[in-house]
């Protein structure tokens, strides 16, 4: 039996991380105050030298060029750059952390990662590729935009890659989930910082980094509230378990300042699903959330959340009804090219907030099948995989977590184009990388999750007697 004494248990890069994370953080101030982000030719230097900073670290060390794109992922601003308009950092950093991975791999001749949502994620890239060739031809959408849609489609298959195919010990994968954790945590405290919200609500929403909207925000907002909820079900520790529903507390109350009214829904049928499924506790939770939400959320906040049931017994918010006159003059579209649909491009971001509408009148029907044949493959090895593991841990905890964040990325994507958005696809890719990783790696990680959880539990309770 392996020995899994903590002596013999290999450091936690998680410290490494987090102080090349701040060294990199204070330069990036330092130069952000020195010159202006916002313009292009400072964007594209600053950009590029952080790339520049990432391949030379992931030769050294390929943690730290992951840290580096996590980081990028949650705190990067949105930029246009001449016809590109939503630029960002790791736009420079995933090619320069490709590439250093690469010869990496090909130096000490390494094996790729079994993907276990291979064949879906090629479907769907395949779709693209196809519907984009058809749309051109036809002159339904420009090659510039279809061109760059395909670009950053494959970004995200590419970090999912990266991630799969580098987290490889179970010590750096606890160490890399709470980091991400940890910058979404700055992202959205740094973003409620910049703000006016708080000064006056009434007529400001929290909107994120510089070029984010409200509502994909909030879904980036919901997806680490969902994680940090798993972890508050399943960690052994009383101590880590407060901690964890302290921080998702923190973030509920930024999301709050959303006024996104999709991820107050798709968070709560996140919650209610696993609640009904799997932790019948949390019902009670919800209650009690229910019962402190007027109690405690300012008035604004209620206002808004309260005008979602108009929804329901009409009238509804006019951003609903104008959301269901875009979905219904989305119809035509889809039914002109049922099959392949106009190509990638060809209906703008703002125009239907839908995800699923917009894949079918981009894509058709067969790219709306190869996204939810997708999301259902995700669905059905993550539900293997909660049922597989017997004893509460970290693990136990990411894929209790898991499964809230895929149910409400799922329905938010019903009023928002969550896997489009940059920012909670990114997101989302990363933290289904790491599912990947736990499909592929657990039977080897099972002993030494069982034991870290013995350990921290016996830690917490040694504590406890001793006070």
């Amino acid at each position: 039996m392996m020995d899994l004494d903590q002596s013999s248990k290999p450091p936690s890069p998680l410290p490494a991380i987090i102080v090349t994370s701040l060294v990199l953080g204070l330069l990036a101030y330092l130069m952000m105050a020195v010159t202006d982000i916002t313009g292009q030719a400072s964007f594209v230097q600053f950009s590029a030298a952080l790339a520049a900073l990432a391949y030379l670290l992931t030769l050294i060390n390929i943690r730290f060029g992951m840290g580096i794109l996590i980081l990028c992922i949650g705190l990067s601003p949105e930029v246009g750059v001449g016809d590109f308009n939503n630029l960002r950092f790791e736009d420079f950093v995933v090619p320069a952390l490709l590439v250093a991975w690469l010869l990496r791999t090909l130096r000490n001749r390494e094996e790729l990662a079994s993907n276990p949502f291979k064949a879906p994620m090629l479907a769907y890239l395949g779709v693209m590729i196809v519907s984009a060739l058809l749309g051109v031809s036809s002159g339904s959408v420009e090659w510039t935009r279809s061109g760059l849609l395909l670009g950053k489609n494959l970004i995200y298959v590419l970090l999912f890659l990266i991630v799969l195919n580098n987290v490889r010990t179970y010590a750096e994968f606890r160490a890399f989930v709470i980091f991400t954790l940890l910058v979404s945590l700055a992202a959205a405290t740094i973003s409620l910082g910049q703000s006016r919200v708080l000064e006056d609500p009434s007529t400001q929403r929290l909107h994120g980094p510089l070029g984010e909207t409200a509502n994909i925000f909030g879904g980036y907002v919901i997806l680490h509230i969902s994680m940090f909820l798993g972890f508050f079900l399943q960690f052994t520790s009383l101590r880590a378990r407060i901690v964890s529903v302290i921080c998702a507390g923190v973030l509920f109350y930024i999301l709050m300042f959303t006024y996104s009214r999709t991820s107050y829904i798709a968070l709560l049928c996140g919650i209610g699903l696993i609640a009904l499924l799997k932790h019948r506790r949390l019902v009670v939770v919800l209650v009690i959330m229910a019962i402190l939400f007027p109690l405690l959320a300012p008035d604004n906040v209620i206002a808004r959340a309260q005008t979602i049931l108009g929804i329901f017994s009409g009238p509804g918010p006019e951003s609903w009804e104008a959301r269901v006159s875009s979905w219904e003059e989305s119809q035509s579209r889809i039914l002109s090219r049922p099959a392949f649909g106009s190509g990638p491009g060809s209906i703008s971001f703002g125009d239907v907030d839908n995800e699923y509408v917009r894949v079918a009148v981009d894509l058709g029907l067969i790219g709306l099948a190869a996204l939810l044949w997708f999301l259902f493959r995700i669905a059905v090895r993550m539900y293997r995989l909660y049922a597989q593991i017997e004893t509460p841990g970290f693990v136990k905890a990411f894929v209790a977590g898991y499964f809230i964040l895929l149910v409400s990325i799922s329905v938010h994507a019903g009023g928002a184009t969550s896997f489009s958005a940059i920012r909670t696809m990114e997101a989302f890719m990363v933290w289904t990388g790491f599912l990947a990783v736990l499909i592929n790696r657990y039977p080897e990680w099972k002993e030494e999750d069982a034991h870290a959880a013995a350990l921290e539990a016996g830690v917490h309770s040694s504590a406890a007697i001793k006070h």
